[in-house]
């Protein structure tokens, strides 16, 4: 059987097949051991192949994973020369960035830019809270535009408070598989909820 990967808690994963049907899914040793340079070998939004259990019922073991279109990879941590992959098979990967109330980096901003770009993943920068900007919202959002002109990044302004703010970047990333990153408190979950009224993300 086929499915994709929609979870990973790090021992099990959640393997949903094209008819909807979710399993709950390990890998096998063999696929543990081998030679790779990531921390794991399976990844959210990976195409796997697996077998069902005979032993226990709505479980399988995923025996192959099939070829990454792209992917998100982060140093494993600080003591592993490994990476892990945070996902993978990706429409897009949108950073959500604040300029006040955190300030994200510049620097930051650009290292996931150029992140996105080494593996293939088409990059968007959602630039939230822009209603704290006030007066200075105009010549900050030029500023941003003059300095990401010629890199190929999508880039909004908008607030997750202000429904209307977002209908633009809701528009264009409805339907696409996406990685939603950025440091804590830029509004992530707010902004998910603005989306999805349903998900009550956290």
């Amino acid at each position: 059987m086929e499915g994709t990967v929609t979870k990973s808690t790090g021992s099990w994963y959640m393997v949903r097949t094209d008819d909807g049907h979710v399993w709950q899914a390990r890998t096998r040793g063999k696929m543990r051991l081998q030679g790779l340079d990531t921390s794991n070998p399976v990844a959210v939004g990976d195409r796997v192949l697996f077998e069902e259990d005979t032993n226990y019922e709505n479980t399988a073991s995923i025996v192959d994973v099939y070829p990454r279109n792209n992917w998100v990879v982060r140093k494993a941590n600080k003591l592993s020369s490994k990476r892990q992959i945070l996902a993978s098979n990706l429409d897009a990967a949108v950073l959500v960035a604040s300029i006040i109330s955190p300030r994200t980096s510049l620097g930051f901003i650009d290292r996931f830019l150029v992140g996105c770009e080494a593996y293939h993943v088409p990059s968007i920068i959602f630039l939230n809270k822009a209603d704290l900007l006030g007066d200075q919202f105009e010549s900050v959002k030029e500023e941003i535009y003059r300095i990401y002109e010629n890199a190929h990044v999508e880039i909004y302004f908008g607030s997750a408070l202000l429904p209307e703010s977002i209908d633009l970047f809701k528009k264009n990333t409805k339907g696409k598989r996406i990685l939603l990153a950025g440091h804590s408190g830029v509004g992530k979950s707010t902004l998910m909820n603005a989306l999805y009224p349903d998900f009550n993300a956290r």
